[in-house]
């Protein structure tokens, strides 16, 4: 019996878009496929999944693993952030960049 493993996304880029010099939502991954020649664009809008250049059905493992990704990388900004506001209300002050 043969046994599958799951692919994992490789990710060669992160591109935030913005409107008038602010994010406005948009995020694409520009990702490797599994044969490591061809590449492909994920959208996400708002942390959801919206759509990938992939040729497979869709969703495809692009979206469900980078929309949990980008929930991930979201969470850990949110984190630093309350940390920064603590350490300020604190009068600790950090150098910005080293956390």
């Amino acid at each position: 019996m043969k046994t599958q493993t799951a692919k994992q996304v490789q990710v060669l880029n992160r591109y935030e878009l913005k409107s008038n010099g602010k994010p406005n939502g948009y995020v694409v991954y520009e990702v490797k496929s599994s044969n490591g020649v061809d590449t492909y664009k994920t959208t996400l809008k708002d942390g959801l999944a919206k759509s990938c250049t992939c040729p497979s059905y869709k969703p495809c493992y692009h979206m469900t693993q980078l929309q949990e990704r980008e929930a991930q990388r979201v969470n850990r900004e949110a984190e630093k952030q309350a940390y920064r506001e603590f350490e300020f209300q604190c009068g600790h002050y950090s150098i910005p960049g080293l956390y």
